[in-house]
C-alpha cells in the first residue's frame, strides 16, 4: 500500500512539472497512470476488507464425515451442510420418541439389535454379524456358524482362524504330499544344539553325530519316542495338554498314503496359489472330505533348495512345509492350534514376553525349561532362546489355553 502511495506522489510531481512546461504528451500518460493506480488501490482495499470479513465469519466443522450418523440427548444426528447457512459441516437434529441408537436411528422407528457396526462378534459361542436383513434403517443379528471373512467359528469375543472347539472331539485328516523327484533319504545330525536334517553327512554341523534316515518313514513310524515323534504322537500331545488343564482335549488323526504332486517352485506362495494343487491331490485319493473337521496338508521338503510357502492356517485347513524333526512335528501342532483360535506368540523380533514363558512365576525367571507351542522356543533369557530337543518340552501355555477355552 505504501509503495502505491509513493508512486502516486512521484507521478503527481512529474505531472506538475511537465504541465508547467506545457508538455501535453507527458500530461496524458501521467493521467492514465494515476487512474490505473487509483484502481489498484481501491481493489486492494476491497480485497483486504473481504478477507477480514471472511476471517470474522469463518466456521468450524462440527462433524468430520458427510452423511455420518449419531445420537445426542435423545435426538438423531445427521452430518451435513447448510443447516445454519454456512459452508461447514454440522449436525442436523431430529427429535426421537424414546431416544435413539448410536447410529442415529430413532427407536420409535425400529430398534437396533446390535450396536458398534458390522464387525463379527460372538454370542454364546456362535458368531453373528450385524446388518440390515429386513429393509429397514436398523441392524439385526444374523447368526452364522462361521464368521464371514474368513468363515470361522468364534470363541471368546473374537473370530480366530478355525472352527474347532476344545469341547467337541475333532477328527483331523493329515494329507501327506510327496513332490516328484523327492530325495527321500537324507542325513539327520545331532549335536549339543539338537538334531537337524542335512543333505550330506556333517554338511552344516561338523562334529555332530549323523545317521541316515527316511523322513516319510520316520513320520509314519508307529512306535515314536519323545526324541523322535511321528504322526502317532499328535493325538497324545493334545490328550496330555488337556489333562494339564483338567479337560478332555480329544483330537483323532487319520492319514493317507503319501500322494505324489508336482514340485512347487521356490517362492513363498500364498494360499490361493497352492490350494488348487493340494485339493486336486486330495480328491485323487478318494477320501471323503466331509468326514473330517479339519485338513492339514504336509508337504515334505527335501534339500533341493526349494521353499515354496510359509506354513500357515486358513479357514478349516492348514499347510505345512515339513522336514522331519522336532520342529517339523511342532509346526503341525502349531498350525492345528490356529484352527482352534490360538494366535502366534512370536513377531519379527522373537517370542513375545511374558506370554511365551511357560512358568512366568519362577525365580530366577530364566532360563525356562519348556517352550510355548505358539512360539516353540525355550527362552534362555529375554533376548535369546533355543529349540526343544524333546516333544515333551513343548506345551500349550496359559495365554493361548484361555484363547481356545482350554482354560476357563
Amino acid at each position: 500500500m505504501k509503495n502505491l502511495t509513493y508512486l502516486g506522489r512521484y507521478i503527481y510531481y512529474k505531472l506538475f512539472i511537465n504541465l508547467s512546461r506545457g508538455n501535453s504528451k507527458i500530461w496524458t500518460l501521467s493521467l492514465l497512470l494515476i487512474v490505473f493506480i487509483l484502481t489498484l488501490t481501491s481493489c486492494q482495499f476491497i480485497t483486504e476488507e473481504s478477507i477480514s470479513i471472511q476471517e470474522e465469519n469463518k466456521c468450524i466443522d462440527e462433524c468430520s464425515e458427510l452423511g455420518a450418523n449419531g445420537c445426542r440427548d435423545g435426538q438423531a444426528l445427521l452430518c451435513g451442510f447448510n443447516y445454519d447457512m454456512d459452508e461447514c459441516l454440522e449436525w442436523g437434529e431430529t427429535p426421537c420418541v424414546g431416544g435413539c441408537s448410536e447410529r442415529g436411528i430413532c427407536r420409535d422407528v425400529c430398534i437396533d439389535e446390535c450396536e458398534g457396526g458390522k464387525e463379527p462378534k460372538c454370542n454364546n459361542g456362535v458368531a453373528y454379524v450385524c446388518g440390515d436383513y429386513n429393509n429397514d434403517p436398523c441392524f439385526e443379528i444374523k447368526e452364522e456358524p462361521y464368521c464371514q471373512d474368513p468363515p470361522i467359528r468364534c470363541t471368546l469375543q473374537y473370530c480366530p482362524h478355525g472352527n474347532l472347539s476344545v469341547d467337541k472331539p475333532a477328527k483331523v485328516l493329515i494329507v501327506q504330499l510327496k513332490p516328484k523327484d523327492y530325495s527321500m533319504d537324507w542325513w539327520r545330525c545331532c549335536n549339543d544344539d539338537g538334531c537337524f536334517g542335512v543333505g550330506t553327512e556333517g554338511q552344516q554341523y561338523p562334529g555332530a553325530i549323523c545317521d541316515y534316515t527316511n523322513p516319510i518313514k520316520e513320520f509314519n513310524n508307529p512306535n515314536p519316542t519323545d526324541e523322535y515323534p511321528s504322526f502317532y504322537s499328535l493325538s497324545d500331545f493334545f490328550t496330555k495338554e488337556g489333562k494339564r488343564y483338567d479337560k478332555d482335549f480329544i483330537v483323532d488323526f487319520e492319514t493317507v498314503e503319501p500322494i505324489i504332486v508336482n514340485r512347487l517352485a521356490y517362492g513363498y506362495k500364498v494360499t490361493s496359489e497352492i490350494l488348487p494343487t493340494f485339493r486336486k491331490a486330495l480328491l485323487s485319493s478318494g477320501v471323503e472330505v466331509s468326514n473330517y473337521d479339519a485338513i492339514i496338508y504336509v508337504y515334505f521338503e527335501d534339500f533341493s533348495g526349494t521353499f515354496p510357502f510359509h506354513s500357515h492356517a486358513y479357514r478349516t485347513e492348514a499347510f505345512v512345509t515339513f522336514s522331519y524333526s522336532i520342529e517339523g512335528v511342532q509346526t503341525i501342532l502349531h498350525e492345528l492350534l490356529h484352527l482352534y483360535g490360538a494366535t502366534d506368540l512370536h513377531d519379527g523380533f522373537g517370542c513375545k514376553i511374558p506370554q511365551s514363558l511357560p512358568n512366568p512365576e519362577q525365580i530366577p525367571l530364566y532360563p525356562q525349561e519348556k517352550a510355548c507351542l505358539m512360539c516353540s522356543q525355550i527362552m534362555i533369557d529375554e533376548n535369546s532362546s533355543t529349540s526343544p530337543n524333546l516333544l515333551s518340552e513343548t506345551i500349550i501355555c496359559e495365554d493361548q489355553a484361555q484363547k481356545i477355552e482350554l482354560l476357563d
